[in-house]
């Protein structure tokens, strides 16, 4: 079975000067992670906070006005690097400015990634739609897909150890919810892609940087060891629920 292709849409490096297109300064805002009720301004998804869109400054604020969105039950998980520094002014402006020019420049109606992570830990919605909304993000793998950026570049410089805590319990919540074996992968047209996979494995990228995409084998056992076994997929090749959807397998 052969994946639906998306539109094409691949994300490019945020050049700095755009850092300037930010458009209002927020509050400083908590680290997105906890359990309970979501303080004002935050999303409670799964007992994960995640930074909403109004919280950060969306000019669109919740809705997606120039792009009409299109959804797709996501059964993996890309993850990149933004490949820019957060500017000093907070990290929320740097996702109002990747806003812009994802949004502006690029044509693309929003923000390309369902979510992004600062270098705190902190987790902000991207997006409009929720998970299941197709991103802007992988060029011809976005159906299907949950793209994950991690704030900042990667080549040279190491994910903080609160960014890397805020991503396993994001993927531990998505595998969770939505079934996807952290372990397993998937093939299309003769070609293995892994279940959580980083932007290269997909594209021609150095994204999502080689000291993120090295922790990604260790990072897949982990997600792996905490999610509850009713959510993950059996071992062997396994046709996976939702029509349309490729073969998957456990490795």
């Amino acid at each position: 079975m052969v994946i639906a292709r998306a539109a094409r849409a691949a994300v490019a490096r945020v050049p700095a000067a755009l850092a300037l297109l930010a458009l209002l300064a927020v509050p400083s805002l908590p680290a997105a992670r906890g359990q309970g009720s979501a303080p004002a301004g935050l999303l409670d998804r799964s007992g994960i906070a995640v930074i909403s869109r109004a919280a950060w400054g969306a000019p669109d604020g919740a809705a997606s006005p120039q792009w009409v969105p299109m959804f797709s039950r996501p059964f993996h998980i890309i993850i990149h690097h933004t490949d820019a520094d957060t500017v000093a002014a907070g990290a929320a402006l740097s996702v109002q400015a990747i806003w812009a020019y994802h949004s502006l420049t690029r044509g693309w109606g929003d923000i390309g990634y369902n979510y992004l992570i600062d270098p705190a830990g902190r987790i902000y919605e991207g997006r409009a739609g929720g998970d299941d909304v197709v991103g802007a993000h992988t060029e011809h793998f976005n159906y299907g897909a949950v793209g994950i950026a991690l704030m900042g570049d990667y080549t040279a410089a190491r994910p903080s150890a609160a960014m890397l805590g805020a991503l396993r319990h994001l993927l531990i919540m998505l595998a969770d919810r939505y079934g996807i074996d952290p372990e397993g992968a998937y093939f299309e047209d003769g070609t293995m892609y892994r279940l959580i996979g980083g932007h290269r494995d997909f594209n021609y990228t150095l994204c999502p940087g080689i000291n993120v995409y090295s922790l990604l084998p260790r990072l897949r056992q982990d997600v792996a060891r905490a999610v509850r076994p009713g959510a993950a997929l059996g071992a062997g090749d396994t046709a996976y629920v939702d029509a349309g959807s490729p073969a998957l397998a456990r490795l």
